[in-house]
């Protein structure tokens, strides 16, 4: 029995070896890691690398009680979204160069997405 090239076939029991038909296209997986992040007893801003952006959930720490600390994206990635545990004693914005960002406030989550320039929130504090 000849087959399609457009497809990956699936032979199923039988006498007949009956097939089903399933697309084979190229997919793209999507790897998912948590980034994690003390700013210790400082506060200066957090200015991620291009592998710690790629991260899915970011955990970020530390013992300060000092306002201001920032969480910086060197580039947007339109449509991506993050989950955010802010395990600090302040609040942290995360944002995109150059932009205002997304303030997390102490001790809470936040589900943020990546807009056409900046990051925007998806969920309240929780």
């Amino acid at each position: 029995m000849a087959t399609s090239p457009f497809y990956d076939n699936i032979r199923k029991g039988g006498p007949e070896g009956i097939r089903e038909p399933m697309e084979s296209q190229n997919s793209t997986y999507k790897t998912y890691k948590t980034v994690n992040h003390s700013y210790g007893t400082g506060h200066s801003d957090w200015v991620l690398t291009s592998n710690e952006q790629a991260g899915s959930f970011f955990d970020v720490t530390g013992t300060t009680d000092a306002t201001g600390a920032k969480a910086i994206f060197p580039g947007a990635d339109p449509g991506r979204s993050m989950v955010v545990f802010n395990e600090t004693a302040q609040a942290i914005t995360f944002l995109v160069s150059g932009q205002t960002g997304i303030a997390v406030a102490s001790g809470k989550k936040a589900v943020l997405i990546f807009g056409a320039t900046d990051i925007l929130r998806v969920t309240a504090d929780t």
